[in-house]
């Protein structure tokens, strides 16, 4: 008989979830936890007024029941691995079976508005007594304390509320692009997974469970990068740079037009050398020795100028050629490095899960080394490049089957709210709901969760080595109470020398960008590759719980063995490498920067303007500002390490894990890959609100005093009634109340809704 091959364990095997979460902020930080083995059980009622929009809305899978719930691509996606009961919680009957659930639960997930468990009789205070042990995870709007904490709120409020849609864009007279998707949605989906981990951790050394309080516009504020930072320290309003890159001498910084409708190409030059190769390539040789452009200050003052022969007729084949070309990478000596980017109907081709499946689109954290400094903008689906990277999770401890067939089939419990209208801050300067402004970590917590989270990671020791791809990750470990040692060498970091900077000329010891994602570290003066400084290493690895390295892959290979040597000395060690594409790998060697990540993982096909009125882009795809691409790695990372020291806790073994930005920012893309996938449709982008399949109505509105205003509606009796009200208030006339237009809402919501 053939022996079978054991199972292995994943981290959060026998850990029980109770989710009533909805949309994708809850779902998506419940899906982490299930990919990592915990048994989410979706609780949700089917009355069809509390239904889960996501169930309801496009794209849907193809085959099945026309009016099936369970064909929504994205519901899903975020779903996907999970248990589903029903469950009426508005009848006493239900609230018992609840608390029976609960007391053979470790975490309960919700986003209800914020008083509807209160309501219910369910709030932390009964559940602990119940269970003591219980995580209770809430993410809400604007948190449960300060100013605002009734107020309701979905991913793009909150998104305005905290200043990232004001902050991505073209300069102004532009108004801002904002995100073409739900990004605090997602993001607070991680960050929610991120504290439930950390709060394992925690209660497998003490036994005890707690509350955790999350805010989606305070998460936000946290991923403003240096904005709250520079506009407290200095005072200056927050401007949008659109693709430039403001805290570098770094030009070209940019997209730019291709032969093709809507076809962009990234382009990023960081030296003297890269400028070279671009000239000779782009086929103006003239450029290398014009003296405008000789140093990187010139070339920064005259981007205008390249950029009108750039986005004019091309003086040669590129840019028509670097099309075909695909991924220009500009290496140090100065050659022109030319990669294949495959058409997207041959990335979605290449994917190892049938398309016609609901999980096609399975969300994993992927991998990616050579110096792009070109990548072509993707269109949507080159979340998943081929199989050798589709096949790779966030750690090796996380087999492929993360997403198991297993779906919740019941409705969900639908959004309360209003209409959402809230101002879009002109700088971020936001108000985060009274509380304060967050300008570390995960600092963005009430007082009481806070104070039992902050020492989550008590005693635990991380080593971080590499650039400013990974020092996010060391910071939200550092927020977590972990002792955090930052290994620089002699030049120190590479964030010393990016700005904003609080003096007139930049300074290495006065940067906000260092300052800003090194917060609560230490810092030790090492150089890695050095002998003597492997010494020092070997014995820090002894007591080391975590080493985080950051870099280009080929910088980092060389370190790995040395990595596996110090996991032999001490078994318990966990090693996360943080690199474009990953240690392996056909993209392996591509160099890369956040700009060029997110226009090759996906993001920046969503995000940009409308197109002009001939159905033309005139304007390119915008990344969102701030090193955005390095956030979603890091917060994959950091929920990859979580899990290892969960694991860890079980079997006492560490663990190495490889995680690419490319593969974590590729995940990060809402409905545009289930929309290509299921639907054979490449989304839009549209001023200040979702990338859709068709045109949408606009969400901004500019006021009186210049600033703008984010309006749109769930539609619906409530809602009707609220802009009813509001229009009675004003004293403006109006049909809302009218029989005819209750019927016309009855039948034709649509139709109500543009009336």
């Amino acid at each position: 008989m053939a022996e079978s091959t054991p199972v292995k364990k994943r981290p959060l095997e026998g850990v029980r979830v109770i989710d009533l979460t909805k949309i994708v902020a809850g779902p998506n930080a419940t899906r982490m936890l299930a990919t990592m083995g915990a048994e989410v059980i979706r609780v949700e009622w089917h009355d069809q007024r509390a239904l889960d929009l996501l169930r309801t809305i496009r794209p849907r899978v193809p085959g099945g029941e026309p009016d099936s719930v369970n064909r929504s691509g994205l519901f899903n996606n975020l779903n996907a691995g999970k248990y589903g009961i029903t469950l009426n919680m508005s009848v006493p009957q239900g609230r018992d079976l609840f608390k029976r659930l609960i007391a053979k639960a470790s975490v309960l997930c919700e986003n209800y508005s914020p008083a509807q468990m209160e309501s219910w009789g369910l709030g932390y205070d009964v559940l602990r007594e119940i269970n003591p042990g219980l995580i209770y995870l809430q993410i809400t709007g604007m948190g449960k304390s300060g100013t605002y904490p009734n107020y309701l709120s979905v991913g793009p409020t909150a998104q305005a509320l905290s200043g990232l849609t004001h902050m991505s864009g073209l300069p102004e007279p532009r108004p801002p692009a904002g995100w073409g998707y739900s990004y605090l949605d997602h993001s607070t989906g991680y960050y929610g997974a991120i504290l439930v981990l950390a709060a394992l951790v925690r209660r497998r050394r003490t036994g005890r469970g707690c509350y955790i309080d999350l805010s989606q516009t305070e998460t936000g504020i946290m991923l403003s990068g240096t904005a709250t930072l520079e506009a407290q320290v200095t005072g200056k309003p927050t401007a949008r740079y659109g693709n430039r890159m403001p805290g570098a001498e770094w030009a070209p910084h940019g997209a730019y037009p291709c032969r093709g409708t809507d076809e962009w190409l990234t382009i990023v030059v960081q030296n003297d050398e890269q400028w070279q190769a671009l000239a000779v390539e782009s086929g103006s040789p003239e450029w290398a020795t014009d003296p405008r452009f000789k140093t990187a200050a010139g070339r920064k003052a005259g981007q205008q100028i390249y950029a009108c022969e750039l986005h004019g007729e091309p003086r040669s084949e590129t840019p028509e050629r670097l099309p075909d070309a695909g991924v220009v990478s500009l290496v140090p000596d100065g050659r022109c490095l030319l990669v294949r980017v495959e058409p997207l109907e041959q990335t979605v081709g290449d994917h190892d899960v049938p398309l016609g499946e609901p999980e096609a689109e399975r969300g994993r954290s992927l991998r990616a080394r050579s110096a792009p400094q070109a990548a072509r903008v993707l269109r949507p689906a080159a979340a998943k490049r081929n199989r050798h990277l589709a096949n790779r999770g966030l750690s090796r401890e996380i087999p492929q089957d993360a997403g198991r067939k297993r779906r919740a089939y019941g409705p969900g419990r639908a959004p309360h709210g209003r209409g959402q209208r809230v101002r879009v801050p002109p700088g971020t300067w936001a108000d985060a709901g009274g509380n304060r402004h967050v300008e570390g970590g995960l600092d963005n917590l009430n007082t009481e969760t806070e104070k039992v989270l902050s020492s989550a990671l008590d005693g635990m020791l991380v080593v971080e080595a590499g650039d400013e791809r990974g020092e996010f990750a060391g910071l939200l470990l550092a927020s977590l109470g972990a002792e955090v040692l930052k290994l620089e060498g002699r030049r120190g970091s590479n964030s010393r020398r990016l700005g904003p900077f609080t003096t007139p000329q930049p300074d290495p010891e006065h940067s906000l960008c260092f300052q800003r994602y090194n917060l609560g570290k230490k810092s030790l003066s090492l150089e890695v590759e050095r002998p003597a400084a492997r010494r020092v290493l070997e014995r820090l690895a002894t007591r080391a719980d975590v080493v985080i390295d950051s870099g280009e892959a080929g910088d980092l290979a060389r370190r790995t063995e040395f990595y596996r040597e110090l996991q032999a000395l001490n078994p318990r060690l966990i090693v996360c490498t943080i690199t474009p594409f990953g240690l392996d790998g056909p993209y392996r060697d591509l160099k890369m920067t956040d700009l060029t990540q997110l226009a090759m993982g996906g993001v920046m096909a969503s995000c940009g303007y409308d197109p002009n009125a001939d159905g033309v882009y005139d304007t390119p795809p915008i990344a969102p500002g701030m090193w955005q691409a390095y956030h979603i790695a890091c917060e994959h990372a950091v929920i990859a390490l979580l899990a290892a020291l969960n694991f860890r806790e079980l079997t006492g073994e560490g663990d190495f894990i490889d995680l690419s930005i490319h593969e974590a920012a590729s995940t990060c893309t809402e409905v545009a890959i289930p929309t290509y996938v299921y639907s054979g449709k490449v989304v839009l982008r549209q001023t200040g609100r979702h990338a859709a399949e068709s045109p949408t109505r606009p969400w901004l509105r500019r006021t009186k005093d210049g600033r703008y205003v984010k309006a749109f509606l769930f539609w619906g009796g409530r809602e009707r009634q609220v802009i009813a009200e509001m229009l009675n208030e004003a004293g403006i006339e109006h049909d809302l109340d009218s029989a005819a237009y209750r019927q016309l809402s009855a039948q034709a919501p649509s139709a109500a809704q543009a009336h």
